[in-house]
């Protein structure tokens, strides 16, 4: 098995991914297929699961004879792509049982590793296929800068939408804050007609998740009562759905 990363905004990616997965989860399993590059791990508190899909056309260099499952420490990958320097590829290279081989190099500079393989008993979840009320997408920056204004202020993220706006609050020891964002300043906005939705997460996981907004300037939002959240971030614009990073985060239930 031979995978490669040539192409500078997808060294880029792969390398957010990995320095902010370390902070969700510890260790995942990778599943390469013909189709290829898929991962999905929920995290400790068992609240969140996320999941990775990256097609074969996603890599500059992709062969595979036979399906390979690795089981891998975040930290560890992370601590290798962080060797990366500028105009750097990435080369990954199984020839052995325990370890994968990884090259980090612009032809000049040749930075090599090997990464021991773990075991992880790990089953593969059947994530349903669901038709959601309400569908956002926002510039990532911006939804980043609006929960970190409103983790100062509680634990929990409230988010209600109805056909007028969406409204994300936060209330704690310090007082509310409300943020209220018109319909006309989202970059999408359809919700299903006469519906409203009002559910309200942990604040600190959602936090996480907007580490990731390097991934692109858009994310997208996908809500239905009594259902987890769901949050995109594509990495290809063609073919989203083969190249993308999902969460999928669990409403917090009212004692």
């Amino acid at each position: 098995m031979e995978i490669e990363i040539s192409n500078p905004k997808k060294v880029i990616q792969f390398a957010v991914i990995f320095s902010n997965l370390k902070h969700i989860l510890s260790e995942i399993t990778f599943y390469f297929t013909e189709d290829g590059l898929y991962f999905q791990g929920m995290d400790s508190s068992h609240i969140s699961l996320v999941e990775l899909n990256l097609s074969h056309e996603w890599f500059d260099k992709y062969e595979i004879d036979k399906p390979q499952t690795f089981g891998i420490s975040v930290s560890c990958l992370d601590t290798i792509i962080s060797c990366l320097d500028k105009d750097f590829r990435i080369n990954m290279k199984h020839t052995e049982e325990d370890h994968l081989n990884i090259t980090l190099t612009d032809d000049k500079i040749i930075k090599r590793y090997q990464m021991l393989l773990i075991d992880i008993d790990s089953d593969i979840l059947n994530i349903p296929t669901v038709e959601y009320s309400a569908d956002i997408t926002m510039n990532s920056s911006v939804y980043k800068d609006y929960i970190n204004e409103l983790a100062m202020f509680g634990e929990e993220l409230y988010v209600d939408c109805d056909e007028e706006n969406v409204k994300l609050y936060s209330r704690g020891d310090y007082g509310k804050s409300e943020i209220i964002i018109k319909e006309e300043y989202l970059e999408e906005y359809a919700i299903e007609e006469d519906v409203k939705i009002s559910q309200h997460y942990n604040i600190k996981i959602v936090k996480c998740f907007t580490n990731f907004t390097k991934l692109n300037k858009m994310v997208k939002f996908h809500l239905l009562t009594d259902n987890p959240m769901k949050i995109i971030y594509e990495l290809s614009e063609e073919n989203p759905e083969d190249n993308s990073l999902k969460f999928y985060l669990a409403p917090k239930v009212e004692d």
